[in-house]
């Protein structure tokens, strides 16, 4: 299992690494190999390695376009998935 993760600036890789390695640890994934990237999401994703499965977070309301760009750039399978806003699955 690879999560990936991208910021827009430098200084944000950090926190973003710390963070990956908080959800690893609290998801039992402890072979995790989690990625944290620079730039664009979109510029990012067709960079990552190929995998036959693709979870995606995405944000409230559909976006189509998002959608079919990702399933077109990892030529995979890609289930989408929102967070409740009820729960936190750090807690």
């Amino acid at each position: 299992m690879r999560p990936l993760t991208v910021v827009d600036d430098l200084p944000e890789r950090k926190n973003a690494r710390d963070f990956m390695e908080t959800v690893t640890d609290l998801a039992w994934m402890p072979s995790a190999d989690a990625v944290v990237e620079q730039g664009a999401f979109e510029d990012a994703v067709p960079d990552a390695l190929q995998a036959d499965l693709n979870i995606f977070g995405r944000a409230p309301g559909p976006d189509f376009e998002f959608v079919r760009s990702m399933v077109d750039a990892t030529r995979s399978s890609c289930p989408f998935v929102a967070d409740s806003g009820e729960e936190s699955a750090l807690a």
